[in-house]
């Protein structure tokens, strides 16, 4: 199967503000989708925010995160 590009809001049913479970457990497997289903979708949220913080030229990457994990008292699993 070809992976096309998902985003987060492609994996709801928006209308119902549940999981598109069937969707999921066609991408991924039993406990990559056991965790999705296992993040819980809120009713007050009812619009996506970006909630990283980007670096100067835009862009969120593994130096930044590495940057945050050295600047903050982060736990590493």
């Amino acid at each position: 199967m070809e992976w096309p590009c998902l985003t987060v809001s492609n994996l709801l049913v928006t209308p119902l503000k549940q999981w598109n479970m069937e969707l999921i457990n066609s991408f991924f497997d039993n406990a990559t989708a056991r965790n999705i289903f296992n993040t819980p979708l809120f009713p007050s949220v009812t619009h996506d925010v970006p909630v990283l913080k980007f670096e100067r030229d835009g862009v969120y990457s593994v130096k930044s995160a590495y940057k945050d994990i050295l600047n903050h008292d982060v736990a590493v699993l």
